[in-house]
């Protein structure tokens, strides 16, 4: 059970916003005030069962009576429903007897109307990532002069010997799971197929140059974003031509845009560090207010040059806690049950779809007496209690150092928490690095970054990444006219607007 605490309210503007009320619509802000001062009462007079993020870590360090319970499990993560396999193929089947409007042979009195609703009953047959066929055309050859006569191909099976669902197949299979090019080319033997490696090369390059102008157009989308996330991990190039004196490392750059329409991955690969690589993609930024930037604390990731509102990673400050929960189980399990109130409050912010602004009413009235009274224990701590040398110490010295870009999101609307989402996105660019170990030139490197950045992108905006490759690379003249139109969520409206 969490410790409830008493109510600080403003009572004087509460009641002004009551007395405003009567003589015109309350603006926003005041809305979403006046809600979360009632949320507030009402966490205060029906406390619930909660506990922080890790409250398993805290078993070993505290006392059976303070371990907080466990949450219930959420419903609705069984089997999946023949609704959702939205990448399965759609046969309607008529009934063989009956039809729309006849008569019901039960009753044999009413009439029998069409369900909006189909039965769906799934089926499904396993095949392989690629699939090949033998045209073999008669040939007839004259016995007088020796002329050959050879049947034409269909017209609709086309010249080309590797469909472009081929590259499209190759690029998930690396890029999105990581599956190097030597594992997949003995995986396809297994199935009677043989694609070597250098040929899955040479086809993922193709379609990588296809891919360009899309690839801008991501650019041009995430440079635009008001949220920007960034995070770099280790890259290995074999063959890198370095151009930054005195720069010996190379780096995977993730950076991820939260917009209007949807959100977007990038990933650059090369010597420069997260910030630099920022720098350079808000040089195409058209909006005028800066964006908010998520980085973590280190100095290489602060862009240079350019117009931001820097947030801190709050994960990043409550991890140090973490780990040295065992050495000062005291101290840390204060401070990770008053962050894991944070977090509470920021799912409520999400579960009562506030706005931006709401949201920031929301955590004014309910996180920030909590991170205020959080910020005098941690000065009190570090000055008095522990030496700020200790690992204790060292853990508060980070929370107060960057004690103003991790509660940005008390002060500016819309500003995020932490980087988990940027997290998540550079996980890809390790489950490659962990399959394929390194990169042999910058081709290769271009490549991955182009893939990655469309596959995550449409992972984040739940968009099957394999039919949309498909349709870029078939309509790659459309593509390079107007690639604006061909992005992740709105490329559907322009496959539809193309001529049979």
């Amino acid at each position: 059970m969490v410790r409830t605490r008493k109510p600080k309210v403003d009572w004087p503007a509460v009641y002004k916003i009551i007395d405003d009320a009567k003589v015109d619509v309350i603006p926003e802000e005041h809305h979403g005030r006046l809600r979360a001062t009632l949320k507030l009462i009402e966490n205060h007079l029906t406390p619930q069962e909660r506990s922080s993020e890790k409250s398993s870590d805290l078993a070993e360090s505290s006392d059976a009576s303070q371990k907080p319970d466990k949450k219930p499990k959420k419903g609705g993560k069984g089997r999946n429903s023949a609704a959702d396999q939205i990448g399965a193929e759609r046969n309607p089947i008529p009934h063989p007897t009956m039809e729309h409007g006849g008569c019901c042979p039960d009753c044999e009195k009413g009439k029998v109307y069409e369900c909006k609703v189909p039965a769906l009953v799934p089926r499904f047959e396993a095949q392989p990532l690629i699939a090949a066929a033998i045209h073999e055309l008669q040939r007839l050859k004259c016995n007088f002069c020796s002329a050959v006569f050879t049947a034409p191909l269909p017209e609709n099976l086309g010249t080309e010997k590797y469909d472009e669902s081929v590259a499209a197949v190759l690029a998930t299979s690396r890029y999105g799971a990581g599956l190097p090019a030597y594992r997949l080319e003995s995986f396809l033997k297994q199935f009677g197929i043989l694609i070597p490696d250098s040929t899955q090369w040479a086809l993922v390059w193709e379609g990588a140059t296809l891919l360009r102008p899309l690839h801008g157009a991501l650019l041009r989308y995430g440079a635009n974003c008001r949220n920007l996330y960034g995070d770099d991990t280790g890259a290995k190039v074999l063959h890198l031509n370095r151009t930054l004196p005195g720069r010996t490392g190379t780096f995977t750059t993730a950076l991820v845009g939260e917009g209007l329409e949807g959100k977007v991955a990038l990933y650059f690969t090369g010597e420069k560090h997260a910030g630099e690589n920022l720098a350079d993609l808000l040089k195409q930024r058209v909006a005028k207010e800066p964006p908010i930037v998520m980085f973590d604390a280190l100095s290489r990731n602060v862009p240079k040059g350019v117009d931001i509102l820097l947030c801190n990673c709050l994960t990043h400050g409550r991890r140090n806690f973490a780990k040295i929960i065992g050495t000062f189980p005291e101290e840390c399990t204060h401070l990770l049950t008053q962050l894991g109130l944070v977090y509470f409050h920021d799912a409520e912010t999400k579960t009562q779809g506030l706005s931006p602004e709401g949201r920031l009413a929301y955590h004014q009235m309910m996180s920030q007496p909590i991170l205020e009274e959080l910020h005098v224990w941690a000065t009190a701590t570090i000055g008095s209690a522990t030496e700020p040398n200790s690992l204790l110490g060292k853990a508060l010295g980070y929370l107060l150092k960057h004690w103003k870009g991790l509660t940005e999101f008390l002060r500016t609307p819309g500003a995020p928490l932490d980087n988990n989402i940027c997290e998540r996105a550079i996980k890809k660019v390790v489950l490659y690095r962990k399959n394929s170990l390194f990169y042999r030139t910058e081709n290769g490197a271009a490549a991955a970054d182009i893939y990655l950045s469309i596959i995550h992108t449409c992972e984040l905006n739940h968009i099957p990444a394999f039919p949309y490759l498909v349709a870029l690379l078939k309509n790659a003249d459309q593509v390079l006219k107007n690639p604006d139109d061909w992005l992740p969520w709105t490329y559907r409206a322009s496959l539809a607007a193309l001529p049979p």
